[in-house]
């Protein structure tokens, strides 16, 4: 069984000098929750070395709780390199991509629905392939319980993805450290996705896409 737990980054990440935020807090103890109820394997998170040293943390949460409780502890994420590998650009590529696209097609879109548009192109064409991507990364760890951290917005399409490959998921916690303006936004995403369905037509595959 995978416990997903659903959040901000900002929850997720810190740094060691500095103490946690009420989130943080709400996070690591529902990760002792859990792993005080369970006999868990080993905690996972959407997250990468690489990334957590991009937004100047030294410290994940979730790797802190797993050894705390002496589980295996899993930076599932890809690397910039890896993710030229599958071809998953950045947020920002995508945004500039949609623009171009809208402006050459003649549409008058206003900043804020393209960033809309944007985010429903990486939710419905890219996260999957994310999602693949950690499960290869988990590999043989599948077979036992375990907690997988990960941006709320990925906590539906992952559980479709896992029951889809034989692989039992529950909800554990849902949107930590979100408000409600960001609540807000990732249901107007998916509400924009569910809309237009043209743009499935970003999901053709590609060659692999920059990661600048």
């Amino acid at each position: 069984m995978i416990y997903i737990i659903g959040l901000d980054h900002e929850a997720q990440f810190r740094r060691q000098c500095e103490r946690m935020t009420e989130a943080q807090e709400l996070l690591a103890n529902r990760l002792r929750d859990v792993a005080k109820r369970i006999r868990l394997a080993f905690i996972a998170e959407e997250a990468s070395e690489e990334g957590m040293e991009s937004c100047s943390a030294d410290s994940s949460i979730p790797k802190e709780i797993a050894n705390e409780n002496g589980l295996s502890h899993i930076f599932c994420d890809p690397t910039n390199e890896e993710r030229r590998q599958i071809a998953y650009p950045h947020f920002r590529a995508i945004r500039d991509a949609a623009r171009y696209r809208s402006k050459m097609e003649g549409d008058r879109l206003s900043e804020e629905e393209i960033d809309t548009k944007a985010q429903a192109i990486e939710v419905g064409c890219y996260f999957p392939i994310r999602e693949k991507f950690w499960i290869e990364r988990l590999g043989e760890l599948f077979g036992r319980d375990g907690i997988f951290v990960c941006g709320d917005g990925h906590v539906k399409s992952f559980g479709r993805l896992l029951k889809g490959t034989g692989i039992d998921s529950t909800e554990s916690a849902r949107r930590i450290g979100m408000s409600d303006q960001e609540v807000a936004r990732c249901d107007a995403v998916e509400r924009y996705w569910n809309e237009h369905p043209e743009l499935r037509d970003w999901c053709k595959p590609r060659t692999p896409a920059s990661a600048s």
